[in-house]
């Protein structure tokens, strides 16, 4: 009987330790949780357009650099500050003019599922598919700086 009490005792320990680690991963990327990922703390944002603009753009030139030299294992954090950043500047631009958020808010849907494929294929280890979608990134970066209302970037 000892030896089976051995066994479901070990077994209960597995089990044990395998959930844990578990919902540790699941949390890995929590933090200040939104969607899906990280999200920025809303205590760092910038408090107008211009100055969103510039933390996504170097957030974007950050995201270049993580890519470059195969820190991809990173990407997703990167990814989901310029997300949280895009969604920030949709909000911020509704108060500014009432078109220009109706044009930006299929880029800032764009933008969120790139992030999401930017963490799916940095977590796997995918340069090639990271740069791909790093590359629709910025397509969709300089399509939402054009539809952002007119004179608070260099847009226009």
């Amino acid at each position: 009987m000892k030896k089976n009490s051995k066994i479901i005792l070990a077994l209960l320990v597995s089990l044990f330790l395998s959930s844990t680690m578990i919902l540790a991963h699941e949390g890995e990327h929590e933090g200040m949780k939104m969607d899906s990922g990280m999200a920025m703390d809303t205590k760092d944002m910038p408090g107008d357009i211009s100055g969103i603009w510039k933390q996504i753009k170097s957030h974007e030139e950050h995201l270049s650099q993580v890519i470059e030299t195969n820190q991809l294992d990173q990407v997703h954090e990167v990814a989901f500050m310029i997300r949280d950043l895009s969604k920030a500047l949709y909000e911020k631009s509704k108060g500014v003019s009432p078109s220009e958020p109706d044009k930006m808010k299929p880029l800032v849907d764009q933008i969120s599922q790139i992030a999401d494929l930017l963490d799916q294929y940095g977590d796997a280890g995918d340069k090639a598919k990271t740069q791909e979608q790093f590359s629709r990134l910025q397509q969709v970066l300089q399509g939402l700086e054009k539809a952002m209302p007119q004179g608070t970037t260099n847009n226009k």
